[in-house]
């Protein structure tokens, strides 16, 4: 897999490194409430040493070809994350998922980065299929996901725990063959 793209304009995925830690942790710690509402994980998150441990399992996963995590850099600033989730090889499946810090939504980076990770792993990883789910609460994630052309599967009841609470998630897929891609965004 690849270790980087650049997506124009100052966007830039990056796999995370040991060298990211600080600036992965700082991020998280500055962007907490904002991510709050839809990853349980921040619970067990709150030192730079998990944030070392956090990326240590990432490139574990990536050295086992079976995940990516990258930073989402704008103008070589930690903006954001984005994943592969879990690659299945034998299913052929690929789940990704992204969130970005407050400031910086809205303008495009996300979809562009998610764009990018559908893009490789049809035309380059030959998965079958791409899928991403987002919490039934998060409209802007719904949006996002019609808007890259991936078609609403349904909803898994309680599927995600986050803070003692169960949630919904709509489950997103793309397939192979079938997706189209959307028209660039501006």
């Amino acid at each position: 897999m690849k270790l980087s793209w650049t997506l124009g304009e100052g966007l830039e995925l990056r796999l995370l490194d040991y060298a990211d830690t600080q600036a992965w942790f700082d991020l998280i710690q500055s962007d907490r409430e904002h991510m709050n509402p839809w990853f349980g994980w921040l619970e067990t998150f709150q030192s730079v040493q998990d944030a070392h441990n956090f990326i240590q399992v990432a490139l574990g996963h990536y050295a086992n070809n079976i995940g990516m995590k990258a930073g989402l850099w704008v103008d070589n600033k930690l903006v954001g994350g984005v994943s592969y989730q879990e690659i299945d090889w034998n299913n052929s499946i690929a789940v990704i998922g992204a969130w970005v810090s407050q400031a910086y939504e809205g303008k495009g980076n996300v979809y562009k980065a998610l764009l990018a990770l559908t893009e490789y792993a049809f035309n380059t990883l030959q998965i079958n299929r791409v899928e991403a789910r987002t919490g039934v609460e998060n409209i802007r994630g719904q949006k996002l996901m019609e808007r890259l052309n991936f078609q609403n599967e349904g909803v898994l009841r309680n599927s995600l725990l986050v803070r003692e609470r169960y949630l919904d998630e709509v489950v997103y897929g793309a397939l192979n063959g079938e997706w189209v891609p959307p028209p660039p965004r501006p």
